[in-house]
């Protein structure tokens, strides 16, 4: 056979050669498990020698929720639960682990627990508001006739807790009330998206786009760019005849589809909504 021979019958050896059965190295992925489990086993360790600490247990009932060892973690928050059932933050971990797999009235019920056992509080009522306003549990009455027993008499309120009770307000049709507890949040400096939203629904309403847009020009530059707050801009612009800034803003708030805005027509029926339906540019 001559060389040229043997060099074409080589290279077909090697096409023609069986695949090696050598088992790959450990991935990056096992590595990052082991290390999980490492620290799993310490946090296990911290637990069993401080038994009645609170901070370990919940420690390692979150770490067993990462893992996905679910009910292994909710019977470690109900022992810690048997064994101090004023401690608030067992009953707040377990009903955020309930309200994760969909069961929204007994999350619930764990918060109303929570109360029973440690004393009504703010904490307590806002975090139970928000479980209420969740899609999974959808009890918005409920939600903003717990939270106006904190805030609606106008005492000194925290943002978190106003925004939920705009919330509320919104999604048991109460317009007035939700401008209202909008105008407050503003009046504190707020920039929860929201809460401009149901004043610029007034604001356009009146025909006061001017003072809109100033308002808004008040705001961080990340607030400004929203998607729902470019609509706002797209409107109030349209509204005073201003064209060019409007076209502007539609393509930035055209962005946010579908990252905000399930649609196009989405989009549009937010428009028509904050303006009444004014808005057919």
């Amino acid at each position: 056979m001559t060389a040229k021979g043997k060099s074409a019958s080589a290279s077909r050896t090697r096409r023609t050669a069986p695949k090696s059965n050598k088992k790959p190295t450990p991935t990056t992925k096992s590595t990052a498990d082991k290390r999980a489990a490492s620290k799993l086993a310490a946090i296990e360790q911290r637990c069993a020698a401080a038994p009645r600490e609170v901070a370990p247990r919940l420690e390692l009932a979150a770490a067993l929720l990462k893992t996905g060892a679910v009910e292994r973690a909710i019977d470690l928050l109900r022992e810690g639960i048997a064994a101090e059932p004023a401690e608030a933050r067992f009953h707040n971990l377990l009903a955020t682990t309930y309200l994760l797999q969909g069961k929204g009235d007994e999350a619930i019920r764990e918060l109303e627990q929570s109360a029973v056992h440690g004393g009504p509080s703010a904490e307590n009522t806002r975090l139970r508001a928000a479980f209420l306003l969740d899609h999974r549990v959808n009890r918005p009455a409920e939600a903003r006739a717990a939270l106006e027993s904190l805030y609606v008499k106008g005492d000194a309120a925290d943002e978190a807790g106003l925004c939920l009770l705009l919330r509320a307000e919104l999604a048991t049709g109460d317009k007035a009330a939700g401008f209202a507890t909008a105008r407050r949040l503003l009046l504190a400096g707020t920039t929860d998206v929201n809460a401009l939203v149901v004043v610029a629904q007034a604001a356009l309403h009146e025909g006061k786009a001017a003072a809109l847009i100033e308002l808004i020009g008040t705001l961080p530059k990340p607030t400004q760019n929203h998607p729902a707050i470019a609509a706002l801009l797209w409107s109030a612009h349209a509204q005073l005849g201003d064209q060019k800034s409007a076209t502007l803003y539609e393509g930035l708030a055209r962005r946010g589809v579908p990252s905000v805005f399930s649609s196009a027509s989405h989009l549009r029926r937010f428009v028509n909504e904050i303006t009444g339906g004014a808005h057919h540019g």
